[in-house]
Formats: structure tokens, sequence, C-alpha cells
């Protein structure tokens, strides 16, 4: 089970009527629970529990450009930074109706650098019920240092999308658009 709960505050300014710049502070809560049971050439089984909970502050930058009033061009970055991860792992005794104390339960507490995060995005109105959007992500997971959670090995984060949204009235859209997400 992964539960993340992300409280935003925002502040931006227009420099001209061309350009607007925003900086925004997140502040990152989350948890992480993993469960999985081991069967060896024991008698016992053992299972193993692990809840990681993560608290850090993360700041983005952004800009955007308005050259035409038809076209907005984007861009934000997120800089590296570190949240505190605490690991709690119990391992007991997994048989059925067992109620023995747990064999080990280990409480570690440790920094984990996430990795820095680039945006990019465009958006083009045509006429006054059409637009047309697309953006772009990459985030370099290789200097992230936490736990990878049953994957491999993770280098870089990728995702290109684009969508098109139409105006059916005063107050509703109708929106489509696709998303590909790459894993170097």
């Amino acid at each position: 089970m992964r539960n993340v709960l992300g409280v935003i505050a925002k502040v931006g300014a227009s420099l001209g009527r061309r350009v607007r710049l925003g900086v925004g502070v997140d502040f990152l809560l989350g948890t992480i629970d993993e469960q999985w049971v081991t069967a060896g050439d024991s008698i016992v089984s053992i299972s193993s529990r692990r809840r990681d909970e993560m608290r850090g502050t993360s700041v983005n930058v952004g800009a955007m450009l308005v050259p035409w009033p038809w076209l907005r061009l984007g861009v934000s970055w997120a800089p590296e930074f570190t949240a505190t991860r605490e690991r709690l792992t119990t391992q007991e005794d997994a048989s059925p109706g067992s109620t023995a104390d747990p064999f080990r339960d280990t409480p570690v507490k440790a920094d984990v650098r996430f990795p820095q995060v680039l945006r990019g995005g465009v958006t083009l109105r045509l006429g006054r019920d059409w637009l047309v959007a697309g953006d772009v992500l990459w985030r370099d997971w290789a200097q992230y240092d936490g736990s990878l959670y049953e994957a491999e090995a993770v280098r870089a984060e990728t995702r290109v999308g684009g969508g098109i949204e139409h105006r059916l009235g005063p107050w509703s859209y109708g929106r489509a658009g696709v998303s590909h997400w790459t894993w170097g």
C-alpha cells in the first residue's frame, strides 16, 4: 500500500504581459507498506513486513512565456531534495494461528536523496473553443539512493504527453489525451 500526501504552497508573479514566474514549496509525507512470506527449508515460514514513512520538503521553480495570446510555453525545475525515511522491518512466524512475538523488529532512520525533475509544456489555442497541449518530463532516478521497491534498476524517467480540449458550453469541456512513460 502506498499513501502519499503533498501539501503545496505556491506564489507567482507577472513580469509584464508576456512572462510569468512562479515558485512552489512541496511538503511531502508518504507511507509505503509491503509484506511477503518466505517459506524456506525450515518448518517455520517467515512473514516480513516493511513500513517506510518519508517526510521532506522540495522546491519547484517555473516560468511561462506568452509570446502571443494563442501560444504559451512553460518550463519548470525541481532540484534534488532530501527526505527523512523511517523504516520499520518486522519478521515473525507466519504459521497459521501463531501468536508468538516477532523474531525481530528493526527500526532504521536515514536520509534519502530524491532526483531533480525537469518539465516543459506548450499550449496552442485554436479559435475560441479548441486547445491543443503537449508536455515532457525528465527525472534522473540514477541519483535516487532509496529503496527501489521491487524495481531491479532505474535510470532516467521520461514522459511525453499530448492532448486536445474542446469547449462544449460555458462550464463544460471535452478532453482527450495520450501519455507515454519510459524508464531508461
